[in-house]
C-alpha cells in the first residue's frame, strides 16, 4: 500500500512536464532493479544461511541458557549483562526487529523485575511484544508469555487495572485464536479465572470456571487434570463468595464492574447469588473422580475428602463434617504418625481468616511509606471450629484499630484439633497478626 501510493506521486509529479510513456518506462524499469537486486541478495544470502544459522543459533541457546541459570540462581545483575549483551549481538548481526530478540528481551526484563527495576522491566518486555506482534501478526498466540509478565510487573507495582487489562487482553488473543468450546482455550479460562480470584471479582471467575467445567464434559476424560482443576476452581468460587478473605490490594472499582466478554459469547455466564449447592457438587464430584483417577494416592483422596468435610464445617452442616473428618482418620489408622495427619488434624487450621494485610485509610498514590503493627491475641476454638472468648493481649504501636481487629477475629473460622477423627475444641490458642497503615490518614 504505502509502496504503490508512492509510486503514484512520483508518476503524478513527472507527468506534468514527460510523456506518459517515458514515464511507464522509468517505473518499470524501477521495478526490474528492485527484483533482480533481492534475487541476488537472496542467493547470496542462501549460500551461508545453513552453516552460519547452525552455529549462530547453537551460540544463542548456550547464552540463552547461561540467562536463565543466572536468573534462576537470583544473580540478576549478571542476568541483566549478558541479556544486553546478546540483544546488542543480535541488533549488530540482523536488525533490530529480528524474531529472535524476544527471548533475551523477555528474560532482560525478568532480570529487571529481580532487581526491583520495573519501569524498565516494562520497557523490555512492550519491545519483545512488538518484534513478536511484527514477526507473528497483531494477535499471536506468541505474545502471551509476555503479557502475563506485564501483568505480573503491573500487579507488583500496584497498579491493578493495568494488570488486569493485559489478563483480559491475553484471553481475548485466546478468543481470537480458537472456538469458544475448543479445549485449547483451557489455559487462557483458567489464567483470567485465576486473577479474577486474585483480585476478589468471584462471580467473573466462577462463569469462567463454569465454562471450564462444560469444556471438559464435552471433550476430557473426568479424571482429565484439566477437568479436576476446572472442578476445584468452580468449588472455590462458590467458597469465596460466602467466606472472602481480604485482597491483599486494593482494586479499583472499574475493574470489578467492567465488561468481560461481548454480549453475543456463548461463555457469558449469569451467576446465582447463594447458589452454594453447586459448589458441594463440584467437590463431591471431585472425590468420586479421586477415587477412580489410575495414579491416585492415599494423600491426594484424603485431600479431597478434607476440602468436602471442610466445606460442610463452614456452612454449619457439623454431623456431615465430622462423618467425613472420621473417613479419613480411618484411612491413616496405620499411620498415625503420617505427615498428613501431623500437618492438618494435630493443631488447628485456619479456614476463613479475614483478618487484611492493611486497615485504615489508604492513600491514593504509593508516596507514603506505611506503618508496620502487630497484634497479639488469645482465643479458644470449639470443636466446630468457631472462635470464643478473644482477647487482645498486645497491640502496637498503639490500640487506635484494636476493635476493627477484634471484630474481625471474631469471625474467624478454623478446622478444630481432629482426634481419632472427632473434633475437638481447644483453649488458650495465641496468634500474632502483623499488618501495615498510614498514620498521616489515620481518623482521631
Amino acid at each position: 500500500m504505502v509502496e504503490t501510493d508512492f509510486m503514484d506521486i512520483v508518476a503524478k509529479r513527472h507527468s506534468r512536464t514527460r510523456p506518459i510513456w517515458v514515464v511507464l518506462y522509468q517505473i518499470y524499469f524501477v521495478i526490474v532493479l528492485v527484483v533482480l537486486g533481492c534475487t541476488i541478495s537472496a542467493q547470496e544470502d542462501d549460500s551461508s544461511t545453513d552453516e552460519s544459522d547452525r552455529v549462530g543459533t547453537d551460540l544463542t541457546r548456550d547464552q540463552i541458557d547461561a540467562i536463565r541459570s543466572r536468573l534462576f540462581a537470583a544473580e540478576a545483575d549478571d542476568a541483566v549483562e549478558l541479556a544486553n549483551l546478546l540483544i546488542e549481538e543480535i541488533e549488530q548481526n540482523y536488525s533490530r526487529f529480528d524474531e529472535s530478540l524476544v527471548e533475551p528481551l523477555t528474560l532482560l526484563g525478568d532480570g529487571q523485575r529481580q532487581l526491583g527495576r520495573y519501569i524498565d522491566a516494562l520497557e523490555s518486555y512492550d519491545r519483545a511484544r512488538n518484534v513478536s506482534r511484527l514477526v507473528n501478526g497483531l494477535h499471536s498466540l506468541n505474545q502471551i508469555d509476555v503479557l502475563y509478565r506485564e501483568a505480573d510487573t503491573y500487579h507488583e507495582l500496584g497498579q491493578i487495572g493495568r494488570a488486569s487489562q493485559r489478563h483480559e487482553y491475553a484471553f481475548s488473543i485466546f478468543l481470537r485464536s480458537f472456538e469458544e468450546d475448543s479445549v485449547e482455550l483451557l489455559p487462557g479460562l483458567f489464567a483470567l479465572a485465576d486473577w479474577y480470584i486474585e483480585t476478589r471479582n468471584i462471580f467473573a471467575a466462577r462463569g469462567l470456571f463454569h465454562n471450564a467445567v462444560e469444556i471438559s464434559k464435552t471433550h476430557l476424560e473426568r479424571t482429565d487434570p484439566r477437568n479436576i482443576r476446572a472442578l476445584k476452581g468452580l468449588a472455590r468460587s462458590y467458597r469465596l463468595e460466602r467466606f472472602t478473605p481480604p485482597a491483599e490490594f486494593e482494586v479499583p472499582e472499574e475493574v470489578l464492574l467492567s465488561s468481560r466478554l461481548p454480549e453475543e459469547s456463548s461463555l457469558r455466564y449469569e451467576a446465582k447469588i447463594n447458589d452454594f449447592a453447586r459448589g458441594e457438587e463440584a467437590l463431591k464430584e471431585l472425590v468420586k473422580i479421586e477415587q477412580d483417577r489410575e495414579g491416585s494416592t492415599r494423600e491426594s483422596l484424603a485431600y479431597a475428602k478434607l476440602d468436602l468435610a471442610d466445606w460442610f464445617l463452614l456452612f454449619q452442616k457439623h454431623q456431615l463434617a465430622e462423618v467425613v473428618y472420621r473417613d479419613i482418620w480411618k484411612m491413616f489408622a496405620d499411620d498415625p504418625n503420617a505427615l498428613f495427619v501431623q500437618k492438618e488434624f494435630v493443631e488447628p487450621n485456619a479456614l476463613y481468616y479475614p483478618l487484611g494485610r492493611t486497615t485504615g485509610s489508604q492513600p491514593t498514590t504509593r508516596l507514603q511509606e506505611p506503618v508496620e503493627g502487630t497484634i497479639e491475641f488469645s482465643f479458644d476454638i470449639t470443636n466446630t471450629g468457631e472462635v470464643v472468648n478473644v482477647e487482645v493481649v498486645q497491640i502496637e504501636p498503639d490500640g487506635r484499630y484494636q476493635d476493627e481487629f477484634f471484630d474481625w477475629m471474631e469471625r474467624a473460622r478454623y478446622r478444630p484439633v481432629i482426634d481419632e477423627g472427632v473434633p475437638k475444641p481447644k483453649e488458650g490458642v495465641t496468634l500474632t497478626h502483623t499488618f501495615l497503615f498510614f498514620p498521616d490518614l489515620t481518623r482521631d
